[in-house]
């Protein structure tokens, strides 16, 4: 128990431009089959994000997708993992989202970064097409 069964991991520099206040998937995401459904899957991601103008905020956060199945948002909470909001002028930078999932299977599992524009103005995610985005996922033994 405890110790890292496998790790995949996958990266992306494709930018999207959004202005959707409900969250839309972006091209960051993963897929692994735990080898036992007791396991954990530990969830690193990381992007970059452009405001575009003042006064904008990004919500962002994970979804996952067992075997093709309906997509579920995992923070539970209204505005996701992370939320970026500046008052003052466009804001660029960086964001990074880590969880601990159950997903109590062993069939494919995919994991994806969704973002939304919460102004319903236009957002980048991320930053710049030379940006690196990634996620890495570590299935855990229980």
């Amino acid at each position: 128990a405890g110790h890292v069964i496998q790790v995949v991991s996958a990266t992306s520099t494709t930018r999207a431009a959004i202005t959707s206040s409900s969250f839309t998937a972006f091209d960051l995401n993963c897929d692994i089959t735990p080898k036992f459904s007791t396991s954990k899957i530990l969830i690193h991601l990381q992007s970059g994000f452009n405001s575009e103008a003042a006064d904008r905020r990004i919500d962002a956060t994970i979804y996952r997708t067992i075997s093709g199945g309906s997509a579920t948002e995992l923070s539970g909470q209204t505005n996701g993992f992370q939320t970026m909001d500046h008052s003052g002028n466009r804001n660029e930078g960086a964001f990074s989202i880590h969880y601990v999932d159950s997903p109590s299977t062993t069939t494919s599992t995919n994991y994806k970064l969704y973002g939304r524009s919460v102004d319903s103005a236009t957002i980048e995610i991320p930053s710049s097409s030379t940006q690196m985005q990634s996620i890495v996922l570590m299935e855990i033994a229980q």
